[in-house]
């Protein structure tokens, strides 16, 4: 992972930022590897060769944990769609553009267990009372880029048109 991590203690100290890094590369590496479920602190405390009590000082359960890679990863998606979605000048451009962006998240979700959980939570019934709202905000975002992108090429009128087929389909 590129950029820095934020932890529940954000770290002041340069040797300290390190160690969080350190361990968030190592829980990413290990929860993509074996599953979130199947990794404990200890194995990633072992793994960056550090004492498993470091860890709890800046992630007080791996729950914590999980959610600081689940919320960088996707901050690091949104940043990358709305990049791409930016840089779009023309309706064949946001086509590409749109396919890119979903491949990219789906790659994305696939290849990281905790984002695979998150996905699978969001649609199980669990998401439906409130479970996981700020990464669901996250992936509404995403969304709502391209979606915002999309209408910039639609003219007023067709616009309208669209919401009045769209309003009769949901009710």
């Amino acid at each position: 992972m590129n950029s820095s991590f934020k932890s529940g203690s954000e770290p002041q100290q340069e040797r300290s930022k390190k160690t969080v890094k350190a361990i968030c590369e190592s829980a990413d590496t290990l929860f993509t590897t074996y599953g979130v479920s199947a990794v404990s602190l200890g194995q990633i405390a072992r793994d960056v060769k550090i004492p498993t009590a470091t860890i709890y000082r800046y992630f007080p359960n791996k729950e914590e944990l999980v959610a600081t890679l689940r919320n960088h990863s996707l901050h690091v998606m949104l940043d990358d769609a709305q990049a791409k979605f930016d840089a779009v000048r023309n309706i064949e451009e946001y086509s590409k553009t749109l396919r890119e962006v979903l491949w990219d998240t789906y790659q994305e979700v696939h290849e990281h267990a905790y984002l695979h959980e998150t996905y699978g939570a969001l649609l199980s019934e669990r998401s439906q009372k409130g479970f996981l709202f700020k990464e669901n905000q996250k992936w509404v975002q995403i969304l709502y880029i391209a979606g915002r992108r999309f209408l910039s090429f639609e003219s007023d009128e067709l616009l309208k048109q669209r919401i009045v087929i769209l309003n009769a389909l949901w009710n």
